[in-house]
């Protein structure tokens, strides 16, 4: 469906709203814009009614369920890849198992250690070049260890298998 000139999808668990495919939920009786509360840690949240009491859900999980294929029993948490828990695109999620979730969201906190900057890289399959280790884990959703890991040993990246060389 189209909601205010964007792809929108309805919540099937609460019907009367609507997320869009840029991470915007919508209230389709009211027409009113959900104002979006952040959890303790960062993750984004809306309030919807449904039966005069209000529940709370994550915004990425519903963009997710919405809009981003390739989930199953293993890969069953969103990531944002670009790390920012502000940018609810569905374009920049992806389903992951939860340990890698958790590790992901993880290595974008506090000082970044210098090595993510180390590049330019290439992706060997692809022939895809990246400016830095922290750019191509960014970009593919990978652990930036794993891309490090695969330029010293040619190893491939979980989940996607993508082999990396320096430049």
């Amino acid at each position: 469906m189209i909601y205010n000139g964007v792809q929108a999808s309805r919540i099937p668990e609460f019907p009367d709203y609507c997320i869009t495919i840029e991470g915007e939920v919508f209230n389709t009786r009211s027409g009113r814009r959900m104002v979006l509360s952040p959890t303790l840690l960062g993750e984004l949240t809306v309030g919807m009614m449904k039966d005069g009491k209000q529940y709370r859900r994550s915004v990425k999980l519903l963009v997710a369920e919405a809009f981003v294929p390739g989930r199953n029993n293993v890969r069953n948490t969103p990531i944002q890849k670009d790390g920012d828990r502000n940018n609810l695109r569905a374009n920049n999620i992806l389903w992951r198992p939860r340990w890698f979730a958790l590790k992901y969201s993880e290595q974008f906190l506090g000082n970044l250690p210098d090595w993510y900057y180390s590049g330019p890289i290439r992706e060997l399959r692809s022939d895809e070049e990246y400016y830095s280790i922290i750019d191509a884990a960014k970009i593919n959703g990978l652990l930036c260890k794993d891309v490090l890991f695969s330029l010293l040993n040619e190893t491939p990246v979980y989940p996607t298998g993508e082999i990396f060389v320096y430049i």
